[in-house]
């Protein structure tokens, strides 16, 4: 399970990677587009692997109020950011990419940043506490 971690954590690494390159390439400019709409792809494979994490620790938090407590805060927050990005794309795969598009854009590289730095200082560190004292 460590080498599921240290995954989730290089897939973070590559996908604010793939944000920021798109932000520095220009959201609305082509070469941004693609790899734009490649970080969608990486984003919903890391969310398939990442329930692996959840559902371990869904199971854990049965016994143990801390990562319950952990869970009810980044559920939720995961819920949203999985929504947010997918409605983002849908919403802008036409072509039209109005100021609208490069603030949400924005939004999602912003939310991204910190969702992920608390999922590695806090849940992943849950995971990995967990883990060692099965």
């Amino acid at each position: 399970m460590e080498g599921l971690i240290d995954e989730l954590k290089r897939e973070h690494k590559e996908m604010l990677g793939i944000l920021k390159k798109t932000m520095k390439l220009g959201v609305t400019t082509e070469e941004g587009q693609t790899l734009l709409f490649s970080f969608k792809d990486l984003f919903l494979d890391h969310m398939e692997k990442e329930e692996k994490v959840y559902t371990i620790l869904k199971e854990a938090s049965k016994n143990n109020d801390n990562i319950k407590l952990t869970l009810e805060v980044f559920v939720p927050q995961m819920q949203d950011m999985k929504k947010d990005i997918l409605s983002f794309f849908n919403n802008n795969k036409c072509g039209d990419y109005s100021l609208d598009f490069a603030e949400a854009f924005g939004r999602i590289l912003a939310d991204m940043g910190v969702l992920i730095r608390r999922e590695e200082n806090i849940l992943y560190r849950e995971f990995q506490k967990y883990i060692l004292n099965k």
